[in-house]
């Protein structure tokens, strides 16, 4: 009988969405591992704590699209 591997009672439970209590609770929970990730995430919580809506994919996409000058990737 295989056994689990033990979690360290330090080691915190992952955030999921079942256990998040607001849409962006991840936000302050996520621990990015490079630099780019906390530089990411930075702008990400700044964005939130504005109370300005995060984008859709849909809204990124168009907003690519209008700064390319009406260029789509296909």
């Amino acid at each position: 009988m295989k056994t689990r591997p033990r979690r360290s009672k330090r080691e915190p439970k992952p955030e999921t969405k079942s256990n998040a209590t607001h849409e962006h609770d991840w936000v302050y929970t996520y621990q990015p591992r490079t630099e780019l990730g906390r530089k990411l995430l930075e702008l990400i919580r700044a964005q939130v704590e504005s109370g300005e809506p995060l984008l859709t994919m849909d809204e990124v996409l168009e907003e690519v699209h209008a700064r390319r000058g009406g260029v789509r990737d296909e």
